[in-house]
């Protein structure tokens, strides 16, 4: 299931399931911008001795890139969070990482609940709005170009609205007119 929304100039994308080539996307709509990693398989990235000579620095426990070009190879695995920066400061702030809050959404959790089968605990969504809230008044803070998030949910928000259309192109195949079969291999 896919859900979107828009909060001020940020437009949002929620995927239940893996983005393919989301990566790719990442670098094709945002050169020259600094990819600030914190979480890389729900913890701080260990830059390598390569990563540290390709011009990869750390600020705090946030992975900075060089500037995003065709080259860059993105680190990633599970739980990864992204934030794409012009200029990066990470010095005096503390990050709250949502990745590693299990089913982290956009979604309002309202909407979440209309899915539920009656016999299931409402409550069950009652911590997600607090957490949301944190969320947008840290994206206001860091004004990020785009945040991108994979865990349990894939969270893409950006102010960006042509990577957000390829982003929700790449997620919902199943969905365009005379594209693939949700069944078939690619």
């Amino acid at each position: 299931m896919i859900h979107t929304g828009q909060h001020g100039e940020y437009q949002w994308l929620v995927s239940g399931s893996e983005i393919r080539g989301l990566a790719d996307l990442v670098v094709r709509f945002h050169c020259g911008l600094r990819l600030c990693i914190t979480a890389f398989d729900s913890g701080p990235l260990r830059l390598t001795r390569e990563e540290l000579e390709q011009g990869w620095t750390t600020q705090r426990a946030v992975a900075v890139s060089p500037p995003v070009d065709e080259s860059l190879a993105i680190p990633h695995d599970q739980y990864d969070e992204w934030y794409l920066l012009e200029n990066p400061s990470f010095a005096e702030t503390d990050l709250e990482v949502f990745v590693n809050y299990g089913a982290f959404t956009l979604a309002p959790p309202t909407e979440l609940c209309k899915a539920f089968d009656p016999t299931w605990e409402k409550s069950a969504w009652e911590w997600l709005a607090p957490v949301q809230e944190r969320f947008w008044l840290q994206l206001e803070r860091l004004n990020p170009g785009t945040y991108v998030a994979v865990g349990d949910n894939d969270v893409i928000v950006s102010r960006n609205h042509r990577f957000i259309e390829a982003v929700h192109e790449a997620a919902a195949p199943c969905l365009r007119p005379n594209g693939p079969r949700c069944d078939s291999p690619g």
